[in-house]
């Protein structure tokens, strides 16, 4: 019961069974969502193949990696001769490049996953530089740097469409609840959220089990 004498039944979010909130829907649920920063997803085991661990601090591996490649992918697109090349060798070279980011949802290994997601920083940064400052393949120029614009977002479009059919949410049939809510992740989000009217309908009960709270 909360304080001001709201006598409804407590509400159970753990058997809600909804999908899990965006980050940003978790944000507006409660600032003190339990969710890291630079780590974009719970830090729990169970979301571990999307972490990487440096110094113990959880960071997102896949914007970690991307992070990592991009540059690699300006330096390569700075140092080639790409005067040498046809439109269609650089096509064909952006899209062997992008391979692995398209077989990886179908391959959930971690050490895969890092190599895809740095190939996928350097493809970007190569194909972006190269499209849109080295190489004018047809004229008049502004046309074919909106076409590079215009198929990037279009593949961008289609890979996440594919990863997200292809991956499945960590948070599904977990014995613990969805995340913000569930238990591992509780006793986090009641301490940030002393004054919440909503989260004050959650029964103490929920959070008296021994807890691992470090992931």
């Amino acid at each position: 019961m909360s304080e001001s004498g709201d006598k409804r039944q407590p509400v159970d979010f753990a058997n809600f069974g909804t999908p899990m909130p965006s980050f940003a829907q978790v944000r507006q649920l409660a600032a003190g969502s339990g969710m890291l920063r630079w780590a974009h997803h719970p830090h729990c085991s169970r979301h571990d193949h999307h972490l990487l661990r440096p110094f113990g601090r959880p960071v997102c591996l896949g914007c970690t990696c991307v992070a990592i490649g991009a540059p690699l992918g300006i330096v390569f697109a700075c140092a080639m001769p790409w005067h040498a090349w046809t439109m269609w060798q650089w096509i064909a070279l952006h899209l062997l490049l992008l391979a692995p980011t398209a077989v990886q949802p179908l391959l959930q290994k971690k050490a895969f996953k890092m190599f895809a997601r740095i190939l996928l920083g350097a493809v970007s940064g190569s194909y972006l530089i190269s499209g849109l400052f080295k190489v004018d393949f047809f004229a008049p120029a502004w046309l074919f740097k909106l076409a590079v614009a215009l198929a990037f977002a279009a593949v961008l479009k289609i890979l996440l469409a594919w990863r997200n059919r292809r991956t499945s949410d960590p948070c599904s049939n977990c014995p613990q609840g969805m995340f913000p809510t569930c238990e591992w992740n509780l006793p986090r989000l009641l301490a940030a959220n002393p004054h919440d009217s909503l989260l004050s309908q959650i029964r103490i009960s929920d959070v008296t089990k021994p807890q691992n709270i470090n992931g």
